[in-house]
């Protein structure tokens, strides 16, 4: 008989000593983020069907680009799909009823509301607020709509136009009647999402917070990429003047202690309670949706 892989201990280690049930709950309401080129449709299959899929919506692409691979996940059988919908993709308000008009007669109830990455808006949306409140106007009812969250800032907001922005969403979901949550953006510090989750709450907004963070086995090249496009600020700073943390982050095996995964969230585990409103896990999956699965299937067969 072969030795035992040593690093297929490591996830288990990692979670030593932590709350087995808060981690089972975050596993079982993980959602799984993809990128939407053909080949990603193919590798789904592993991904059990009853979960939820976001599909992000490229700058270099059209939003009906996002509606039109969400539909063809629809059409496979799945029925939990959140496509992320930018506002400055949006020409007018014509435009804005359409793409609504299609995503209900496909059946989706859930959004993840973003203003997007492009430079120059193609209409007068400008942010997610400015859609919002464009739906509203129509009479258009979403019944879930998730926002992002930025832990370490955003390169082009300030923090304090982001504190602005979370609590005009959330006054917008209660007047609405709308169900909202805030999808982190990825960090690489537990304790950074941890005080900016405390900061929120005493600024007074309550809207429950799903974790984002980056599956296990990305490549250095894959995480700088997703870490631009995420909006990470602090964390590339770490990765950039420590050699050694790279070594840990570009680790292949799936079962090696990696610091964005295993060690994150048993880190982060152990410093949450019931205030801080946590209510599952967003997975930025980045072309690795096998290796997630094992990653997600192993975690829960532990904590089971």
């Amino acid at each position: 008989m072969s030795a035992e892989n040593p690093h297929r201990r490591n996830v288990f280690e990692s979670l030593n000593n932590v709350n087995k049930e808060k981690l089972s709950d975050w596993f079982k309401n993980a959602n799984f983020e993809i990128i939407p080129p053909e080949k990603t449709i193919i590798k789904l299959d592993q991904v059990p069907m009853d979960r939820k899929i976001s599909v992000i919506s490229s700058p270099t692409k059209s939003i009906e680009h996002t509606i039109q691979f969400s539909q063809g996940l629809i059409e496979s059988g799945r029925k939990s799909i959140m496509p992320h919908i930018a506002a400055r993709h949006f020409k007018d308000s014509d435009h804005v009823a359409k793409v609504i008009d299609k995503l209900q007669e496909l059946g989706v109830n859930q959004i993840f509301s973003i203003a997007g990455d492009n430079d120059n808006p193609s209409g007068p949306f400008k942010g997610s607020i400015d859609f919002l409140r464009e739906i509203q106007r129509q009479n258009i009812h979403i019944d879930r709509i998730s926002i992002a969250g930025y832990p370490e800032g955003h390169p082009k907001i300030s923090k304090k136009d982001l504190d602005k922005n979370l609590l005009e969403k959330q006054a917008w979901a209660k007047e609405t009647g709308t169900e909202m949550s805030i999808v982190t953006q990825i960090c690489f510090d537990s304790k950074k999402v941890i005080d900016w989750i405390e900061k929120i709450r005493k600024l007074g907004v309550t809207l429950p917070v799903v974790i984002g963070i980056p599956v296990k086995g990305i490549s250095l090249h894959d995480l700088y990429k997703l870490a631009e496009r995420s909006g990470v600020g602090d964390s590339m700073n770490i990765i950039n003047q420590n050699p050694g943390l790279i070594s840990k982050l570009v680790k292949a095996s799936i079962f090696g202690k990696n610091y964005a995964a295993d060690g994150f969230l048993a880190s982060l585990s152990r410093m949450t309670s019931e205030r801080h409103k946590i209510e599952g896990m967003h997975i930025f999956t980045y072309f690795k949706i096998p290796l997630t699965m094992e990653w997600v299937e192993k975690s829960k067969d532990f904590l089971r």
